[in-house]
């Protein structure tokens, strides 16, 4: 059986200096999120910032010139979904990641004690 990455199925890509992560934390709709609900293994993250219902600004450690992120909200109510609003990305400025999470009908909807999960890929 080959394995992905060698042997008959190298990985292959044209992006160099990329980094893959992810971000979880709680949202709690009220404030920040704690940092002890928050897991950041990458070190990716300066603050994360309670913007208004159901919206979280992340903003980055370091400068990337791309920013590519997906989010995902864990919740087990149905109808609730978290997508990413707005990035700001290149060298030039802190690199931030605005999140929102909405109801069905696209209004921003409050969490409060769930988890979102944030994937992002960087590049230099």
């Amino acid at each position: 059986m080959a394995t992905m990455g060698q042997g008959q199925f190298p990985a292959k890509s044209g992006a160099r200096n990329v980094t893959l992560g992810t971000i979880l934390f709680q949202a709690n709709n009220t404030s920040d999120p704690a940092v002890a609900n928050t897991e950041d293994p990458c070190n990716f993250v300066s603050t994360i910032v309670y913007s208004a219902t159901g919206i979280q600004t992340i903003t980055l450690r370091d400068r990337w010139q791309f920013v590519h992120a997906t989010a995902q909200c864990l919740d087990t109510t149905g109808g609730v979904i978290a997508k990413v609003t707005a990035v700001v990305q290149g060298r030039a400025a802190a690199n931030t990641i605005v999140l929102q999470t909405e109801a069905a009908d696209g209004t921003p909807t409050a969490m409060t004690a769930k988890d979102i999960v944030v994937t992002v890929a960087l590049y230099r």
